[in-house]
């Protein structure tokens, strides 16, 4: 059973989501709230980092991303620049309305600022409105740009799926 850390972590301008707004709900970027929950959790202040370990789980409105243990990189100021999950993750992160995605991987890195997040291992994503599908071993998506860019190890191809019309 998950424990619940008993923060919450505020963290000013996250940027992870994107403006997803479904019927009485607060837009991701408009929450300035992380709940972050685990088995354990640690607080670095001299290496502006905290790692929780063990079922851990990051929420921000309806995205979320659940991992073996999730490190969170802060800068000097103490907003977050960098997160990195790893260990059987999964997550959900709204773009915008029509980039809604869902996948699993090995690791996940979101550069908030720049907006890049990168898969590395075997991963998935899944554009949940469209059905559109990335496959492979290295993704690397922008959230502000929508760049993507897919590699495979050489043992299985990538797998791209697109909705043409």
């Amino acid at each position: 059973m998950v424990k619940k850390i008993g923060i919450l972590l505020l963290v000013g301008a996250i940027a992870w989501g994107g403006t997803q707004q479904q019927k009485g709900e607060t837009p991701p970027n408009k929450i300035k709230e992380i709940e972050l929950l685990g088995d354990q959790f640690h607080y670095y202040p001299d290496k502006l980092m905290a790692v929780l370990e063990g079922n851990a789980q990051a929420h921000r409105g309806s995205d979320y991303i659940y991992a073996k243990k999730l490190i969170i990189y802060f800068d000097k100021n103490r907003k977050s620049k960098k997160f990195v999950a790893v260990g059987n993750v999964r997550f959900k992160i709204t773009i915008d309305p029509k980039d809604i995605y869902k996948g699993t991987t090995s690791k996940l890195t979101y550069w908030i600022k720049k907006g890049d997040i990168l898969l590395e291992g075997p991963s998935k994503v899944v554009n949940i409105v469209t059905n559109e599908e990335l496959s492979g071993t290295y993704i690397k998506l922008n959230k502000f740009t929508k760049q993507a860019e897919v590699k495979s190890n050489g043992k299985k191809p990538i797998r791209i799926i697109l909705k043409v019309e």
